[in-house]
């Protein structure tokens, strides 16, 4: 796979680790190329801009563990670029909650309230 990230690492706050994890989106899927307690960097095939607030799930897997967790998160798209026919997208990153079967149809206002 084509590295379709370059970011100088002055530029960076946190540490990154690579590893691909996918990425549900409102209207589509992702996956991560890269993530650090503040920030993340995916793929998709949805359109998105820079400034925009976005909404995600992370789906974490473990052997044995049925279903997924799946992490309730937000961020602010930094910037992005076209990567192999995808978007690539750098965001900000908090995570609001482990879903416990919410989607997105749950939210409320500003606030996630997934019961």
């Amino acid at each position: 796979m084509r590295e379709c990230f370059v970011v100088p690492s002055e530029r960076r706050k946190a540490r990154r680790f690579d590893g691909h994890i996918s990425i549900e989106l409102k209207q589509g899927t992702g996956e991560t190329c890269n993530c650090s307690t503040d920030g993340i960097y995916f793929l998709t095939d949805q359109t998105v801009s820079v400034g925009e607030q976005i909404e995600f799930f992370l789906l974490l897997t473990h052997s044995g563990l049925n279903p997924e967790v799946r992490l309730h998160c937000r961020g602010q798209v930094l910037r992005k670029e076209s990567c192999s026919g995808k978007t690539g997208v750098a965001s900000t990153l908090n995570i609001s909650l482990l879903d416990n079967g919410c989607d997105f149809n749950d939210t409320v206002g500003d606030d996630i309230f997934c019961r």
